[in-house]
């Protein structure tokens, strides 16, 4: 079995990740509910009480969307770092 260099291609995954960020900081915090037209208070704390629970998962989604793009930015740097490192060792 013949060994292949892995290669990795920095501008795909920047291209993937790029969007990451703005979506993930995009993403609708606490959205108003209007529930004058509820005569139950039973259903009005019941709404409330998912809204709360959509708008902190919205929150965490959000965050974990702009931490990989980060993290994929950090990646390819330290990939094109290093390789930059092995090709100017490799030629002195």
């Amino acid at each position: 079995m013949s060994e292949q260099p892995l290669v990795v291609d920095g501008d795909q995954i920047l291209a993937v990740a790029a969007p990451l960020t703005p979506s993930g900081s995009g993403l609708p915090q606490n959205v108003p509910l209007d529930f004058s037209g509820s005569c139950s208070s039973a259903v009005t704390t019941a709404a409330e009480s998912f809204a709360m629970w959509v708008s902190v998962h919205v929150s965490l989604a959000g965050g974990a969307m702009v931490e990989a793009g980060r993290v994929a930015s950090e990646t390819v740097s330290v990939w094109q770092q290093t390789e930059a490192a092995i090709a100017e060792e490799a030629q002195g």
